[in-house]
């Protein structure tokens, strides 16, 4: 039998890491906090939060663009065709306190998903393709500590805690690079070879690299809220059980019994 590999080792001819659908704003839900002495009512109308982006080198807010008004970006760093597999891009996603005067609490949700060229042309998600094998490297060191939430884990989407509250004005790093695991230049599959007006050529068979041609994209979103009354106010606007140290402007220590790394 005949046997063919398919354009070998030309995985990602279009490799594009895109942030997308930045939601930002203000989580606006209201909240009513009760004590035996009286009965406050208070929102988070004043909260607002920010993604910015830039490469490795530009720590500092003024070196890095605000893409909350854009929403989709394609970052420098990363070439839009050729990516290499395995190298590690360094790329610089930061979240920035936009609010007057409010310490807040920040949550993330990144989704990472593959697009292919569908048989009639059209560029759809591909749902069959690993959303694993687009590793980013996510702060956890003294300038950021994140919980990711594992009770609220698919393999697409992730959702992200930043332990300590955030002060007005303040940029904390996300996301400082990005990598596309080998693996997807063993994902093989064998199948019967086929003609260009594709009938079965007997007794060929060929590989296909599943991943030759995909893009891959990051979707990144990003919410705050007040961080008065910190557990129940965490709990009214995201719906988590989250512990804090303190009942005002208090480090997350948990999320949903998941403490922080």
């Amino acid at each position: 039998m005949k046997k063919i590999v398919k354009n070998p080792l030309v995985i990602l001819a279009v490799g594009v890491l895109i942030v997308l659908g930045s939601s930002i704003g203000a989580t606006k839900a209201a909240f009513v906090y009760k004590s035996e002495a009286e009965e406050v009512d208070f929102h988070t109308s004043n909260v607002s939060v920010a993604l910015l982006e830039g490469t490795d080198d530009s720590e500092e807010s003024s070196d890095m663009k605000d893409i909350t008004d854009d929403g989709i970006l394609s970052f420098p760093g990363i070439p839009t065709e050729d990516v290499k597999i395995g190298n590690k891009y360094n790329e610089l996603v930061s979240i920035k306190n936009t609010s007057d005067k409010y310490n807040e609490y920040v949550r993330v949700t990144v989704k990472k998903y593959w697009v292919t060229e569908c048989e009639d042309g059209q560029i759809a998600k591909n749902p069959s393709l690993d959303p694993s094998l687009i590793k980013l490297d996510i702060v956890n060191d003294d300038s950021a500590k994140w919980i990711a939430d594992t009770t609220d884990r698919t393999s697409e989407e992730e959702v992200y805690y930043l332990t300590s509250p955030v002060a007005s004005g303040q940029v904390v790093p996300l996301i400082r690079g990005i990598t596309i695991s080998n693996k997807v230049v063993t994902a093989v599959e064998t199948k019967a070879a086929s003609d260009d007006e594709g009938n079965t050529i007997s007794g060929t068979i060929e590989d296909y690299y599943i991943y030759d041609g995909g893009s891959f994209y990051v979707d990144v979103k990003v919410d705050a809220v007040q961080t008065h009354n910190s557990e129940n106010a965490i709990r009214g606007a995201w719906g988590v059980e989250a512990k804090c140290d303190a009942a005002d402007d208090g480090n997350i220590i948990s999320i949903n019994g998941v403490s922080a790394r």
